[in-house]
């Protein structure tokens, strides 16, 4: 097993994805110190991350993984307090806020459209990758290792 510096922003959790990727506040400019339980989610996903990858061959760019819903920055102003209510209007059953998702977009489907046609890639591995995904529209893709409620297609 690889140990991660969790300190660490250039640190690799898998190939592509880092530390900074999964941590990083851009709201508040500062970098959440996980919990071991997020650490485990924050892993898991980024693994299942490589494979939505491998299904482009292209970069993946992060928009959101972590929205800790009481962050953990030891010295910062905002110790303690809540980043998913304030950025996110506080979804409280977010996947967000224990690093059991990421929003995302996949370099050449950019925008409304090329997301679009992101989740119709992605939507019939669904199942296979034990994911869900909000069927949305937007400009970036959500998907999550939270166990569907009713389907893994989901409106939020």
């Amino acid at each position: 097993m690889t140990v991660i510096n969790w300190n660490n922003p250039q640190e690799k959790i898998t190939e592509h994805f880092s530390v900074h990727d999964a941590l990083w506040l851009p709201s508040w400019k500062i970098y959440h110190d996980p919990s071991d339980a997020e650490k485990t989610e924050i892993i898991k996903i980024a693994n299942i991350m490589e494979k939505i990858r491998l299904l482009f061959d292209k970069s993946i760019l992060i928009h959101c993984w972590m929205r800790p819903n009481k962050v953990k920055c030891k010295g910062s102003e905002y110790d303690g307090k809540d980043y998913n209510k304030v950025v996110a209007k506080g979804s409280k059953f977010s996947g967000h806020i224990t690093g059991q998702a990421v929003d995302f977009h996949v370099k050449g489907f950019e925008g409304i459209d090329g997301c679009a046609k992101t989740r119709e890639i992605i939507l019939p591995h669904l199942e296979e990758y034990k994911i869900r995904m909000e069927n949305i529209v937007g400009a970036w893709v959500h998907l999550d290792t939270k166990n569907p409620i009713i389907e893994r297609f989901f409106k939020p």
